[in-house]
């Protein structure tokens, strides 16, 4: 049997997002949630502050470990820039990896891979992380 040998496809793909979030119950616990079903998460704790940092840990460990795809379309662009709706852009530049925190909330920690024209408009945006792929 013969096969053709592929190539990496061009067509662009949504940008990917993860989500880390640290949830507070009734009986004074948290858990930390990831949207990547294969991480691991420390149990249900009292130790907010523990969660919290590993959370932050968590959200920079998918930073460093993530590669940014080089069909990768604007996740913002994506959600129509749901991630900053008061200010409307039209997506255009390379893709990086930007982290979205607010510290005063202090709950959700997003990364996900944003155009450059996005990247300044995103509220408590962290500067990108890793390499940029250039737009298709």
């Amino acid at each position: 049997m013969t096969t053709a040998a592929s190539e990496p496809s061009t067509e662009r793909v949504p940008g990917r997002v993860w989500a880390i979030r640290l949830t507070g119950h009734a009986d004074r616990t948290a858990t930390v949630t990831c949207t990547t079903a294969a991480c691991r998460m420390p149990p249900r704790s009292k130790d907010l502050a523990g969660l919290r940092a590993f959370a932050a840990q968590h959200a920079a460990a998918h930073a460093r470990v993530a590669a940014v795809h080089a069909n990768a379309w604007c996740h913002c662009g994506f959600t129509q820039c749901a991630a900053h709706p008061d200010t409307p852009a039209h997506c255009a530049g390379g893709v990086a990896l930007v982290l979205q925190h607010d510290p005063v909330v202090g709950r959700v920690w997003t990364l996900q891979e944003v155009c450059q024209a996005c990247t300044p408009l995103i509220p408590n945006g962290c500067s990108s992380f890793g390499g940029t792929a250039s737009p298709a």
